[in-house]
């Protein structure tokens, strides 16, 4: 089956043959909607969380770029 557009199915969700396809793209555009509130969410946890307590992350991000280093390295040997 061809893919069809949200809209698509909107405007025949009452018609048989596209109810099922119409509720499947329902669930997945609601579905998306949690996981974004979620992730966005979280990333205003951890800003908060960062500016509360004066984290360095300039600290964490070199740590993280030398073992990426370190990964790449081992990678090319």
């Amino acid at each position: 089956m061809a893919y069809h557009t949200y809209e698509f199915l909107k405007r025949r969700k009452n018609e048989p043959k596209w109810a099922v396809a119409y509720h499947k793209a329902l669930m997945n555009r609601i579905l998306s909607a949690i996981i974004s509130i979620i992730i966005i969410l979280l990333v205003i946890l951890v800003y908060l969380y960062i500016d509360r307590n004066n984290v360095d992350v300039q600290y964490y991000f070199e740590i993280c770029k030398e073992k990426i280093s370190n990964i790449i390295e081992n990678i090319k040997n």
